[in-house]
């Protein structure tokens, strides 16, 4: 049994620290075998049963969606990767790379050409 879940109740004596056997009444405890079970502890059983199946059920939900979180993030990541390989600028050989002077383009001063 997994750390941190309950061990099934007995349906006849309420016990939940014993080794016993699942029958289709429910879980019964080794001294309890051959005895009749109590309806309402075989009810509190078949409840605590569903409980702990909608437990199980959210734990693997969670974990998927924390999967499917982690996916997008490395697909994310690898797109944008691919995109900056894309869309490098090679430097400009005069110097100053063409992405600076895109980047500068209020700062950069053009002299017009003088006509004599």
């Amino acid at each position: 049994m997994a750390p941190g879940t309950q061990s099934p109740m007995c349906v006849v004596c309420a016990n939940v620290n014993k080794v016993g056997l699942m029958r289709r009444s429910g879980f019964k405890c080794g001294d309890c075998i051959g005895k009749r079970s109590k309806s309402a502890l075989r009810k509190e059983s078949s409840r605590r049963e569903a409980a702990r199946a909608e437990r199980e059920k959210e734990e693997r939900r969670r974990k998927e969606k924390e999967k499917e979180r982690e996916r997008e993030k490395r697909s994310r990541r690898a797109s944008m990767q691919i995109q900056q390989q894309r869309h490098q600028i090679p430097p400009d050989p005069q110097g100053i790379s063409l992405q600076e002077m895109l980047n500068n383009r209020g700062s950069v001063h053009f002299e017009p050409d003088l006509v004599y």
